[in-house]
């Protein structure tokens, strides 16, 4: 697609009619394909939207869009608008920005080509719902102030936990800057509580956290839990869990295969994968001599590629399908040391049916629950131990990963966790777009 195309759906999806909502999306990235967390929570929630309202998306994008995504996005819309820019103009205003007042992430989303097109549409459409997702979208409200719409602000995490948290972890002047964008992120964060007649984020607890922040507009803020596609996601009977023996009695392999997926660039992932092969590892490999660890993932940086040098460890690169990844292991290892909001891996884990151990942050905002739907280690030794009861007994891994499934499938199927969006989209306060 041409840089700044205009690229229109061939007519309106079976069903719509005009008497429908017209609503605005804006994402800071192309929703597809849904092949990391924002993406497969930006994805779903463009489906749903589409179903009951009419959707005018516009996004940013870094890199071209492929048609076979084009392809999957514009039925579901009536216009979709694409802002190009490069990463390398998006990484040099990011790195201003710390001596500037906006974020380094509102700055590493700017499109001056995207605020033009917000402009001219104010000329031609109406928009009943502005829907915007993440804070740092939150830039082009200036352009939104011209439409007479709702506006719903999904913030998905508080981020500016986030970056706090690196602050704690880093030391320096990545100390200073992780501190000031903390800051400036939850600045845009209460400007768009402020501002908006609804937020929404993934989890109870970010919600929680926000309405303590925040206690006067507590009513305006709600939770809208990311899903999962459990008919996608399917367990498998030839996956190394669901060994047959041949009396037709299942059996448990004796040999850990673990398996961690991911964005291999993300600081978080990249954390709790460098801790995890330095003090995790030896130990098992020192117990289960043959023990492997697969590690897949878009965006392999070098520290993470370095990890293949380590005996047992494999990284591979991204691939169109992460399900084969899931029916190599027999074991999903999340040693996550922070987090925020619902893992989707973990999510996709439990529809698979393969058992999980997890740090408890890697699982928060969840009510799975251990020794039920997942086991928890937090130290080496944790590790070892978990490992090895799962190796040990073929019954505890049925059970675990049954429980699993059920969890999942009533709790975060995509089609009930957003739902509420109906009622959101449909009985809203009265517009605050001016301030």
């Amino acid at each position: 697609m041409p840089t700044n195309q205009i690229k229109r759906a061939s007519g309106i999806p079976e069903g719509k009619t005009r008497d429908r909502k017209r609503l605005l999306m804006l994402t800071h990235r192309f929703p597809h394909p849904p092949n990391r967390g924002d993406r497969i929570r930006s994805w779903n929630i463009l489906k749903f939207l589409s179903l009951i309202h009419d959707v005018t998306l516009l996004c940013v994008s870094h890199s071209k869009i492929s048609s076979d995504d084009l392809l999957k996005v514009t039925p579901l819309c009536e216009e979709v608008y694409v802002g190009r820019t490069n990463k390398i103009s998006s990484w040099t205003r990011a790195t201003r920005a710390l001596v500037g007042n906006s974020s380094i992430t509102e700055q590493f989303f700017s499109c001056r080509d995207l605020q033009k097109k917000l402009q001219r549409l104010s000329d031609t459409k109406n928009f009943d719902i502005a829907f915007v997702y993440c804070s740092s979208m939150l830039q082009y409200l200036p352009s939104l102030s011209q439409f007479d719409a709702k506006l719903i602000v999904d913030l998905v995490d508080v981020d500016s936990e986030k970056f706090l948290s690196y602050a704690n972890q880093s030391s320096g002047l990545l100390r200073m800057a992780y501190r000031k964008e903390s800051a400036r992120v939850a600045a845009l964060e209460s400007k768009s509580v402020r501002i908006s007649d609804t937020i929404t984020l993934s989890t109870h607890e970010e919600a929680a956290l926000l309405r303590t922040r925040l206690p006067q507009y507590t009513d305006k803020i709600k939770t809208i839990e990311n899903g999962v596609d459990a008919e996608y996601f399917h367990p498998c009977t030839e996956s190394p869990i669901h060994q047959v023996s041949s009396r037709g009695q299942q059996k448990a392999s004796t040999i850990p295969t673990l398996l961690f997926v991911g964005v291999l660039d993300y600081k978080p992932n990249v954390d709790a994968l460098c801790w995890f092969t330095d003090n995790v590892w030896p130990m098992i490999r020192s117990r289960f001599s043959e023990a492997k660890y697969l590690i897949a993932g878009k965006n392999v940086c070098r520290s993470i590629r370095k990890l293949n040098s380590i005996q047992g460890i494999e990284v591979r690169g991204p691939a169109p399908d992460i399900r084969p990844f899931f029916r190599e292991a027999n074991i999903l290892a999340i040693p996550l040391r922070t987090a925020m909001g619902i893992q989707n891996k973990v999510l996709e884990g439990m529809a698979m049916g393969i058992p999980i151990i997890a740090s408890q942050k890697a699982v928060r905002g969840t009510n799975a629950r251990a020794e039920h739907e997942l086991l928890r280690a937090e130290t080496p030794d944790d590790w070892v131990k978990q490992i090895a009861r799962l190796m040990e007994s073929p019954a505890l891994c049925k059970t675990i990963s049954q429980k699993a499934r059920q969890y999942v499938i009533q709790h975060h199927d995509w089609k009930k966790t957003l739902e509420p969006l109906r009622a959101l989209t449909e009985n809203l306060p009265a517009p605050h777009l001016t301030s």
